[in-house]
């Protein structure tokens, strides 16, 4: 728990010793309608966008999640560089996918079955990876409800610890896919015997 309050910004629920009614929240989940209700999250905003909708919240509905010194909790940040990119790189996806699903079916408010349909058609590629600040940062990659996983291309990146910068130093290149989804199938097959799953594409 971080007690320098320019880092946190004097939110309450950062101080380890206070213990009432937070006055925001980090990454919170809310009611779709009560979000619905204020106008959705403002994208005017560049920082503090989470302090204004909670803002907004209080005014609305009242304090209502309380704060207590006794709960304790840990949090681990990624243990490397690769790590974190990892993680960046599955949220622009899962962003991605998130557009294409509220283009095939019409609607903003998708459902986690549309959000299915929306990942088994995503398609990216280096103008979208350019737009996002992110030249060359992976493969185009085009995903079906057969393939899950895109091409399988494989690259080098070199560490400049001068520079502090990753350089890619290959070209993209194909993977075994023979081997690879050999035993792929082999492992998905055995899962779904073992739990009476039907493989099939919807």
């Amino acid at each position: 728990m971080t007690v320098a309050p320019f880092s946190y910004g004097g939110a309450k629920y950062m101080k380890d010793s206070y213990n009432g009614f937070a006055d925001t929240v980090f990454l919170g989940c809310f009611w779709t309608q009560d979000l619905k209700k204020l106008d959705g999250f403002s994208e005017i905003n560049i920082t503090n966008q989470d302090s204004e909708l909670n803002l907004r919240l209080l005014e609305e509905h009242g304090p209502c999640i309380r704060v207590s010194s006794d709960i304790k909790c840990w949090y681990y940040p990624r243990s490397s560089f690769k790590g974190l990119m990892t993680g960046m790189f599955q949220a622009i996806l899962a962003a991605e996918a998130v557009k294409v699903a509220q283009k095939m079916s019409g609607k903003a408010d998708i459902t986690a079955a549309e959000m299915r349909v929306g990942m088994e058609n995503l398609k990216v590629d280096q103008a979208m990876f350019s737009n996002l600040g992110l030249p060359n940062f992976a493969p185009n990659l085009s995903v079906s409800c057969d393939n899950h996983g895109g091409a399988g291309l494989v690259a080098v990146q070199q560490w400049d610890a001068k520079a502090k910068t990753w350089s890619l130093v290959s070209d993209f290149k194909p993977t075994d896919m023979d081997v690879i989804n050999k035993l792929i199938t082999e492992d998905s097959s055995a899962y779904a015997k073992e739990n009476n799953i039907t493989p099939k594409c919807l």
